[in-house]
């Protein structure tokens, strides 16, 4: 990847920069870390080892430059403003536009040219697809879906029809997004009678879906995720569910 200066991460991250033309490519953690990195300071008891500390660049907070003389950007919150860089470098080293030639894809779909699609992904009719988004191998997209941009969709997740999924989501292997919920009246004879589950699932912007979670689609109305939702691995959420922001 291209290397990115002290100056740009400083304000991605809102903090003061020291040395604003030093070039990084990579993070690391303190022990780890070496001229090409960029590391964090947040926890009094690794002050030992930041004097033994390769790294290029140190986030910290502006109170604890008494212990580093290297390059630094202070902020208030070191461990956020890591995490944010951390993303922020991850997604320049994973993407790259690519459509891989087993990819299917149905009528009527919109791909943007700038999008990454693995091996053995399905895509079916009138899929609209934005801009810098990742899906991952084995993958199947229903009918009548839209990614938003910067998404990341990894490998064997299935996405049923009609869903709708904001911008710069992940959902995690194994997910299975708009299948049926568990619906059925009894007849008077005693036997089960299914009901169709007619709704879908709309997924707002930056919420994360972990493996092997099931998202049901709405019986009548939708089940609805709303934006910056975090789920964990194995979770099921039911038809008509709503949970908020």
């Amino acid at each position: 990847m291209s290397p990115v200066t002290a100056k740009e991460l400083s304000i991605l991250i809102d903090g003061l920069c020291s040395h604003p033309l030093i070039e990084i490519d990579n993070t690391a953690s303190i022990t780890s870390a070496n001229k090409r990195s960029v590391s964090f300071y947040a926890d009094k008891k690794y002050k030992g080892k930041l004097k033994s500390c390769n790294a290029g660049l140190m986030i910290l907070r502006r109170e604890d430059l008494v212990d580093w003389s290297g390059p630094s950007i202070t902020v208030k919150d070191p461990y956020l403003a890591f995490a944010l860089t951390a993303n922020f470098l991850i997604k320049i080293i994973d993407f790259s536009p690519y459509i891989h030639t087993s990819v299917i894809v149905g009528v009527n779909t919109k791909l943007n040219k700038n999008t990454r699609i693995s091996p053995f992904v399905i895509i079916n009719e009138n899929v609209v697809i934005e801009e810098l988004v990742f899906i991952g191998a084995n993958t199947t997209i229903g009918s009548n879906v839209s990614i938003g941009k910067g998404t990341k969709i990894h490998s064997n997740v299935t996405i049923g029809n009609d869903v709708k999924i904001g911008s710069n989501c992940e959902i995690f292997s194994g997910a299975v997004v708009g299948v049926d919920g568990f619906g059925y009246a009894q007849g008077p004879d005693g036997k089960w009678i299914k009901i169709p589950q007619t709704g879908s699932v709309i997924i707002g912007d930056d919420v994360d879906i972990g493996a092997n979670t099931s998202i049901d689609r709405g019986a009548i109305d939708n089940t609805i995720i709303m934006s910056g939702v975090k789920i964990d691995n194995q979770v099921q959420i039911g038809h008509n569910c709503v949970i908020n922001e």
